[in-house]
């Protein structure tokens, strides 16, 4: 089987316009709740709590005008792509080859899904698309849209637009819900280890869209508070935000065909769904255990051996904190949380802290976990540590009760 890496990472949020713009706002204690209002306050004023500036989408250069003009979040997850490619130079490179492409996306608010049986009816007999083809088969590609997929969203597939802006003929999927882009992670790394494909795209992006007011009155207890930053040792929050992350992961030979090294080493990734109510930001201790536990003896490693772990500290309860103080008796692995600064990102979440993990290895840098909070503890990671950092896990859990523990290497 063959080792899974990852040679290119890329994202934005509201806090930092790229992903070292971000890691530096962090570290600096900056956070999406800097605001002497509430959420909801802000929100009937339309100031919206980590959305990210209309500005940027305007400064974009949108070729593709399928996308262009379609839903916000299929132009941040678009723009991820792009960018991250365009910045290494390899947009032309990777053109009509047969690397993959895995999406992470919401639920049916959300339009990265659309029109995706459609485009397949589409394709040629080769399962390749050309113009001709394409514009002849295009009304009959209507007739396979899934019923679920209202009509608004049919020109708005993220996943198919990236494909047929690449000309990509590699394995694809599409991923839903809160978990999606640990999914979409965690699916690449396998068909990369199965020798599947050798290259794969990962992309995840979050647009508050009309669910936002769900989320907040589910929480309305904080929502309302004023300057409603909280200690993440003592207080969990979620306020929905925006972000969006890419990252083009491969075996060794397949980044190297790109010249691309793979800059870390993806030693094992394990994920786990808690059966029981959704939405309701609980878990158990012993399932989070073992979820840690099986990534550990994946990576054939100790918890000890670990320079740090980024975990997004959704629990309501902070049972995952018990859990960490178990497997770190020591001290001696730094925990940090960029959710008390960034939000919670949803379907996105997972994907923007594995990018975030891998600048902290890159830097050798620590993100702060505390903000501008006066009252700070010793469980989360202060902003200010530095070192040679080699190894990192990254743990997720998602609203619809999903555990995953990833271990990343830096080479």
């Amino acid at each position: 089987m063959s080792s899974v890496f990852i040679g290119l990472w890329h994202g934005f949020h509201s806090l930092g316009r790229d992903i070292n713009a971000l890691h530096q706002a962090l570290r600096q204690g900056k956070s999406v709740m800097d605001h002497p209002e509430s959420v909801i306050g802000r929100a009937l004023k339309n100031d919206i709590c980590g959305r990210m500036p209309w500005e940027w989408l305007e400064q974009a250069e949108f070729t593709n005008k399928v996308v262009k003009n379609g839903p916000i979040e299929a132009r941040w997850a678009w723009l991820a792509v792009h960018e991250m490619l365009n910045q290494a130079g390899l947009f032309d490179a990777i053109s009509g080859s047969e690397t993959g492409l895995y999406c992470g996306t919401m639920n049916n608010n959300y339009g990265m899904v659309g029109l995706r049986n459609g485009y397949r009816v589409c394709a040629d007999a080769n399962l390749r698309y050309d113009k001709k083809t394409f514009d002849s088969m295009i009304a009959k590609g209507f007739g396979y849209v899934h019923p679920m997929v209202p009509v608004y969203k049919i020109p708005n597939n993220a996943i198919a637009n990236i494909a047929l802006d690449l000309n990509l003929g590699g394995n694809n999927a599409n991923y839903f819900g809160e978990d999606s882009s640990a999914v979409a992670i965690q699916a690449c790394a396998e068909k990369i280890q199965m020798g599947r494909i050798q290259t794969g795209l990962v992309f995840s992006a979050n647009h508050i869209f009309l669910n936002y007011m769900d989320f907040l009155l589910d929480e309305v207890q904080d929502m309302v508070k004023k300057n409603p930053q909280r200690n993440p040792e003592k207080h969990s929050l979620m306020v929905p935000t925006e972000g969006a992350s890419a990252l083009l992961m491969g075996s060794e030979e397949g980044l190297g065909s790109y010249g691309v090294q793979g800059a870390f080493e993806l030693l094992s990734w394990v994920q786990q769904s808690d059966i029981g109510d959704v939405y309701t930001r609980k878990t158990s201790a012993d399932h989070i255990r073992r979820v840690i536990q099986r990534s550990l003896k994946m990576a054939g490693l100790e918890f000890s051996d670990l320079d740090f772990v980024m975990l997004d500290g959704l629990d309501q309860e902070l049972v995952h904190q018990q859990v960490l103080k178990d497997f770190n008796s020591g001290d001696k692995v730094h925990l940090v949380t960029p959710t008390s600064l960034t939000g919670y990102e949803l379907c996105a979440t997972t994907g923007l802290n594995l990018v975030l993990t891998l600048q902290s290895l890159h830097k050798g840098k620590l993100i702060d976990s505390y903000g501008q909070i006066e009252e700070r503890g010793s469980f989360y990671s202060q902003g200010t540590e530095s070192g040679d950092f080699r190894l990192a896990g990254v743990l997720s859990q998602s609203l619809n009760g999903t555990i995953q523990f990833l271990i990343v290497k830096k080479r």
